[in-house]
Protein backbone atom coordinates (compact mmCIF):
# COMPACT_ATOMS: atom_id res chain seq x y z
CA UNK A 1 0.00 0.00 0.00
CA UNK A 2 1.07 3.43 -1.19
CA UNK A 3 2.04 5.71 1.89
CA UNK A 4 -1.03 8.12 0.49
CA UNK A 5 -3.78 4.94 0.20
CA UNK A 6 -2.71 4.79 3.76
CA UNK A 7 -2.92 8.30 4.88
CA UNK A 8 -6.49 8.35 2.88
CA UNK A 9 -7.19 5.36 4.98
CA UNK A 10 -6.49 6.79 8.17
CA UNK A 11 -8.37 9.99 7.70
CA UNK A 12 -11.38 8.37 6.88
CA UNK A 13 -11.06 5.62 10.10
CA UNK A 14 -11.31 9.19 11.90
CA UNK A 15 -13.62 10.75 10.35
CA UNK A 16 -15.77 7.46 10.70
CA UNK A 17 -14.76 7.59 14.60
CA UNK A 18 -15.88 11.12 14.89
CA UNK A 19 -18.90 10.68 13.78
CA UNK A 20 -19.84 8.00 16.00
CA UNK A 21 -18.72 9.17 19.24
CA UNK A 22 -20.90 12.55 18.11
CA UNK A 23 -23.90 10.36 17.24
CA UNK A 24 -23.27 7.88 20.68
CA UNK A 25 -22.83 11.18 22.48
CA UNK A 26 -26.79 12.77 21.04
CA UNK A 27 -28.64 9.17 20.70
CA UNK A 28 -27.06 8.01 24.72
CA UNK A 29 -25.39 10.22 26.70
CA UNK A 30 -27.51 13.33 26.21
CA UNK A 31 -30.65 11.54 26.87
CA UNK A 32 -28.92 9.88 29.76
CA UNK A 33 -28.22 13.05 31.61
CA UNK A 34 -31.51 14.20 31.23
CA UNK A 35 -33.17 11.36 32.64
CA UNK A 36 -30.87 11.12 35.39
CA UNK A 37 -32.10 15.06 36.12
CA UNK A 38 -35.03 14.19 36.03
CA UNK A 39 -34.89 10.90 37.95
CA UNK A 40 -33.29 13.62 41.04
CA UNK A 41 -36.35 16.03 40.76
CA UNK A 42 -38.55 13.40 40.87
CA UNK A 43 -36.85 12.00 44.02
CA UNK A 44 -36.97 15.76 45.61
CA UNK A 45 -40.73 15.85 44.66
CA UNK A 46 -41.37 12.56 46.57
CA UNK A 47 -39.67 14.00 49.42
CA UNK A 48 -41.56 17.08 49.90
CA UNK A 49 -44.88 14.82 49.17
CA UNK A 50 -43.99 12.78 51.91
CA UNK A 51 -43.37 15.25 54.61
CA UNK A 52 -46.92 17.02 53.81
CA UNK A 53 -48.81 13.84 53.69
CA UNK A 54 -47.42 13.36 57.40
CA UNK A 55 -48.43 17.19 58.14
CA UNK A 56 -51.83 16.39 56.78
CA UNK A 57 -52.16 13.08 59.12
CA UNK A 58 -50.93 15.21 62.00
CA UNK A 59 -53.60 18.06 61.24
CA UNK A 60 -56.26 15.46 60.37
CA UNK A 61 -55.83 13.87 64.08
CA UNK A 62 -55.93 17.43 65.82
CA UNK A 63 -59.14 18.25 63.82
CA UNK A 64 -60.52 15.58 64.62
CA UNK A 65 -59.59 16.06 68.44
CA UNK A 66 -61.48 19.92 68.10
CA UNK A 67 -64.30 18.49 66.23
CA UNK A 68 -65.08 16.15 69.60
CA UNK A 69 -65.46 19.53 71.42
CA UNK A 70 -68.02 20.86 69.19
CA UNK A 71 -72.08 20.55 70.17
CA UNK A 72 -72.92 19.08 67.07
CA UNK A 73 -73.38 18.80 62.91
CA UNK A 74 -76.18 21.56 62.00
CA UNK A 75 -76.75 25.45 63.64
CA UNK A 76 -80.44 24.37 64.94
CA UNK A 77 -78.64 21.51 67.11
CA UNK A 78 -75.91 23.61 68.05
CA UNK A 79 -77.84 26.69 68.98
CA UNK A 80 -80.50 24.19 71.19
CA UNK A 81 -77.98 22.24 73.05
CA UNK A 82 -76.09 25.31 74.01
CA UNK A 83 -79.34 26.94 75.66
CA UNK A 84 -79.60 23.57 77.38
CA UNK A 85 -76.19 23.88 78.70
CA UNK A 86 -75.80 27.28 79.53
CA UNK A 87 -79.45 26.66 81.50
CA UNK A 88 -77.96 23.90 83.50
CA UNK A 89 -74.87 25.95 84.42
CA UNK A 90 -77.07 28.56 86.13
CA UNK A 91 -79.26 26.14 87.37
CA UNK A 92 -76.40 24.05 89.28
CA UNK A 93 -75.45 27.13 90.79
CA UNK A 94 -78.76 28.67 92.07
CA UNK A 95 -78.53 31.74 90.14
CA UNK A 96 -82.12 33.68 89.65
CA UNK A 97 -84.18 35.14 87.32
CA UNK A 98 -81.93 33.00 84.59
CA UNK A 99 -82.31 33.32 81.33
CA UNK A 100 -80.44 32.08 78.46
CA UNK A 101 -80.15 32.29 74.86
CA UNK A 102 -78.20 31.59 71.63
CA UNK A 103 -78.06 31.95 67.59
CA UNK A 104 -75.96 31.30 64.64
CA UNK A 105 -73.64 34.52 63.87
CA UNK A 106 -71.27 33.63 60.90
CA UNK A 107 -70.10 31.57 58.52
CA UNK A 108 -66.37 31.13 58.03
CA UNK A 109 -64.72 30.38 54.63
CA UNK A 110 -61.56 28.25 54.21
CA UNK A 111 -59.32 31.66 53.10
CA UNK A 112 -56.93 29.41 50.88
CA UNK A 113 -59.92 29.02 48.70
CA UNK A 114 -59.36 32.39 47.52
CA UNK A 115 -55.23 32.12 47.49
CA UNK A 116 -54.82 28.54 45.82
CA UNK A 117 -56.64 28.48 42.43
CA UNK A 118 -57.51 25.32 40.91
CA UNK A 119 -56.64 23.24 44.75
CA UNK A 120 -60.30 23.05 45.47
CA UNK A 121 -63.61 22.60 43.85
CA UNK A 122 -65.65 25.66 43.35
CA UNK A 123 -68.05 23.80 45.59
CA UNK A 124 -65.49 22.92 48.50
CA UNK A 125 -64.55 26.45 48.19
CA UNK A 126 -67.68 27.97 48.93
CA UNK A 127 -68.64 25.85 51.78
CA UNK A 128 -68.00 26.96 55.33
CA UNK A 129 -65.17 25.61 57.42
CA UNK A 130 -66.70 26.40 60.40
CA UNK A 131 -69.84 28.15 61.78
CA UNK A 132 -69.48 30.84 64.84
CA UNK A 133 -72.91 30.11 67.48
CA UNK A 134 -73.35 32.99 70.23
CA UNK A 135 -74.87 32.83 73.30
CA UNK A 136 -76.20 34.58 76.72
CA UNK A 137 -76.55 33.25 79.96
CA UNK A 138 -78.12 36.51 82.27
CA UNK A 139 -78.64 35.55 86.44
CA UNK A 140 -78.40 36.85 89.90
CA UNK A 141 -77.02 35.18 93.15
CA UNK A 142 -74.66 35.49 95.21
CA UNK A 143 -70.73 36.61 94.59
CA UNK A 144 -69.84 32.65 95.39
CA UNK A 145 -72.69 31.39 93.61
CA UNK A 146 -72.27 33.96 90.48
CA UNK A 147 -68.12 33.29 90.05
CA UNK A 148 -68.85 29.50 90.45
CA UNK A 149 -71.55 29.88 87.90
CA UNK A 150 -68.63 31.91 85.39
CA UNK A 151 -65.62 29.00 86.23
CA UNK A 152 -67.83 25.92 85.62
CA UNK A 153 -68.58 28.16 82.12
CA UNK A 154 -65.04 28.83 81.69
CA UNK A 155 -63.90 25.20 82.44
CA UNK A 156 -66.06 23.59 79.83
CA UNK A 157 -64.44 21.63 77.26
CA UNK A 158 -66.35 23.14 74.46
CA UNK A 159 -64.55 25.21 71.67
CA UNK A 160 -65.57 28.78 72.71
CA UNK A 161 -64.32 32.01 73.44
CA UNK A 162 -66.17 34.60 76.11
CA UNK A 163 -66.43 37.93 74.83
CA UNK A 164 -67.63 39.67 77.57
CA UNK A 165 -68.67 39.45 81.51
CA UNK A 166 -70.68 42.32 83.35
CA UNK A 167 -71.27 41.75 86.98
CA UNK A 168 -73.44 44.46 88.74
CA UNK A 169 -73.63 44.63 92.35
CA UNK A 170 -76.32 45.24 94.68
CA UNK A 171 -77.55 45.53 97.91
CA UNK A 172 -74.19 46.25 99.07
CA UNK A 173 -72.95 43.52 97.27
CA UNK A 174 -75.14 40.83 98.84
CA UNK A 175 -76.58 40.00 95.71
CA UNK A 176 -74.75 40.42 92.08
CA UNK A 177 -75.96 40.35 88.55
CA UNK A 178 -74.20 38.38 85.92
CA UNK A 179 -74.47 38.74 82.02
CA UNK A 180 -71.68 36.46 80.03
CA UNK A 181 -71.54 36.58 76.36
CA UNK A 182 -69.52 33.99 74.33
CA UNK A 183 -68.48 32.21 71.00
CA UNK A 184 -68.74 28.75 70.41
CA UNK A 185 -67.99 27.07 67.03
CA UNK A 186 -68.91 23.67 65.16
CA UNK A 187 -67.96 22.64 62.03
CA UNK A 188 -71.07 21.57 59.45
CA UNK A 189 -71.66 18.32 58.59
CA UNK A 190 -68.85 16.92 61.32
CA UNK A 191 -70.96 15.02 64.40
CA UNK A 192 -69.67 15.12 67.93
CA UNK A 193 -70.42 12.95 71.15
CA UNK A 194 -73.01 14.00 72.73
CA UNK A 195 -71.97 16.98 75.17
CA UNK A 196 -72.76 16.47 79.01
CA UNK A 197 -71.79 19.27 81.44
CA UNK A 198 -69.48 18.81 83.66
CA UNK A 199 -70.89 18.04 87.25
CA UNK A 200 -68.38 19.15 89.59
CA UNK A 201 -64.23 19.03 89.27
CA UNK A 202 -64.00 23.02 87.68
CA UNK A 203 -60.38 23.73 86.22
CA UNK A 204 -58.02 24.32 89.12
CA UNK A 205 -57.32 27.97 87.36
CA UNK A 206 -61.19 29.39 87.49
CA UNK A 207 -62.01 27.21 90.63
CA UNK A 208 -59.04 28.94 92.74
CA UNK A 209 -59.98 32.16 90.92
CA UNK A 210 -63.58 31.64 92.27
CA UNK A 211 -62.45 30.92 95.61
CA UNK A 212 -60.04 34.14 95.86
CA UNK A 213 -62.90 36.75 94.36
CA UNK A 214 -65.27 35.59 97.06
CA UNK A 215 -62.91 35.72 99.66
CA UNK A 216 -62.11 39.31 99.32
CA UNK A 217 -64.81 42.56 100.12
CA UNK A 218 -64.86 43.62 96.61
CA UNK A 219 -68.22 45.28 97.04
CA UNK A 220 -67.75 47.61 100.45
CA UNK A 221 -71.04 48.92 101.02
CA UNK A 222 -72.05 52.57 101.00
CA UNK A 223 -72.11 54.50 103.74
CA UNK A 224 -75.24 55.31 105.11
CA UNK A 225 -75.96 59.39 103.57
CA UNK A 226 -76.66 61.81 106.65
CA UNK A 227 -80.46 62.39 107.23
CA UNK A 228 -82.16 64.95 105.07
CA UNK A 229 -83.41 67.69 106.54
CA UNK A 230 -87.29 67.83 107.32
CA UNK A 231 -89.30 68.42 104.06
CA UNK A 232 -91.13 71.73 103.78
CA UNK A 233 -94.87 71.63 103.11
CA UNK A 234 -95.76 70.91 99.36
CA UNK A 235 -98.81 70.96 97.34
CA UNK A 236 -100.07 66.95 96.98
CA UNK A 237 -98.78 66.09 93.45
CA UNK A 238 -101.38 65.18 90.49
CA UNK A 239 -102.20 61.33 90.67
CA UNK A 240 -99.93 59.57 88.17
CA UNK A 241 -101.66 58.02 85.45
CA UNK A 242 -102.67 54.57 85.60
CA UNK A 243 -99.29 52.45 83.33
CA UNK A 244 -100.02 51.43 80.27
CA UNK A 245 -101.50 47.55 79.66
CA UNK A 246 -98.95 44.94 80.13
CA UNK A 247 -98.29 43.61 76.28
CA UNK A 248 -99.60 40.09 76.22
CA UNK A 249 -100.11 40.00 72.94
CA UNK A 250 -96.43 40.93 71.95
CA UNK A 251 -95.47 37.43 72.95
CA UNK A 252 -95.58 34.46 71.70
CA UNK A 253 -94.85 30.60 72.46
CA UNK A 254 -92.20 30.02 69.61
CA UNK A 255 -91.49 26.08 71.29
CA UNK A 256 -91.11 23.97 74.20
CA UNK A 257 -89.48 20.59 75.93
CA UNK A 258 -87.48 18.85 78.20
CA UNK A 259 -83.70 19.60 79.42
CA UNK A 260 -81.89 17.76 81.86
CA UNK A 261 -82.70 20.26 84.13
CA UNK A 262 -86.74 20.09 83.40
CA UNK A 263 -89.25 21.98 81.12
CA UNK A 264 -88.11 24.52 79.19
CA UNK A 265 -90.30 26.99 77.37
CA UNK A 266 -88.66 29.71 74.72
CA UNK A 267 -90.55 32.64 73.71
CA UNK A 268 -90.43 35.34 71.34
CA UNK A 269 -91.35 39.13 71.98
CA UNK A 270 -91.34 42.53 69.87
CA UNK A 271 -88.35 43.32 67.62
CA UNK A 272 -85.68 40.42 68.17
CA UNK A 273 -86.28 39.83 71.92
CA UNK A 274 -86.61 36.14 73.24
CA UNK A 275 -86.84 34.64 76.25
CA UNK A 276 -86.42 30.77 77.75
CA UNK A 277 -87.79 30.18 80.90
CA UNK A 278 -87.40 27.16 83.26
CA UNK A 279 -90.10 25.97 85.54
CA UNK A 280 -91.25 28.15 87.81
CA UNK A 281 -89.33 31.26 86.15
CA UNK A 282 -92.12 34.09 84.77
CA UNK A 283 -92.69 36.62 82.08
CA UNK A 284 -95.10 39.63 82.45
CA UNK A 285 -96.13 38.38 85.71
CA UNK A 286 -96.82 34.75 83.92
CA UNK A 287 -95.37 31.91 86.06
CA UNK A 288 -94.35 28.93 83.84
CA UNK A 289 -95.60 25.96 85.88
CA UNK A 290 -95.10 23.22 83.19
CA UNK A 291 -96.43 21.38 80.34
CA UNK A 292 -99.57 19.15 80.05
CA UNK A 293 -99.50 17.35 76.81
CA UNK A 294 -99.29 19.12 73.98
CA UNK A 295 -99.56 22.47 76.24
CA UNK A 296 -97.55 25.06 78.06
CA UNK A 297 -99.06 25.82 81.92
CA UNK A 298 -98.74 29.62 82.93
CA UNK A 299 -100.29 30.93 85.81
CA UNK A 300 -101.43 34.72 86.47
CA UNK A 301 -102.87 35.88 90.14
CA UNK A 302 -103.40 31.72 90.61
CA UNK A 303 -105.39 30.99 87.83
CA UNK A 304 -103.75 28.61 85.32
CA UNK A 305 -103.77 29.32 81.54
CA UNK A 306 -103.08 25.99 78.58
CA UNK A 307 -101.36 27.42 75.70
CA UNK A 308 -100.14 26.16 72.70
CA UNK A 309 -97.16 26.12 70.11
CA UNK A 310 -97.53 29.60 68.33
CA UNK A 311 -100.04 31.15 70.74
CA UNK A 312 -99.60 34.56 72.05
CA UNK A 313 -100.27 35.20 75.94
CA UNK A 314 -103.13 37.42 75.27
Amino acid sequence: MSRRSLITSLVIVGVVLGVTARVYQWQVLAPGAELKSELVGLEKNIRTLEKYNRKRVELNQELKGYEARTLGATAEEVEHKLRVLLHEVGVAHGLSGLTVDSRARRAALNPAADTIVGFFEKSESKRPDFVEVEGTLVGSGSLEQVTGALARLQSQPWLKRIEAVRMTPHDGGARVDLNVSLVILFFPGKTSPEPILAASGMAAGPERAAETITSRALFSPVEPAAPPAPPQAKPKPKPKPAPPPIPYGDWRITGFGRGGAGPILYLAGPGHESRTLAEGQEVLNMVFRGLEGPFVVLELDGKRYHFAEGDTLD
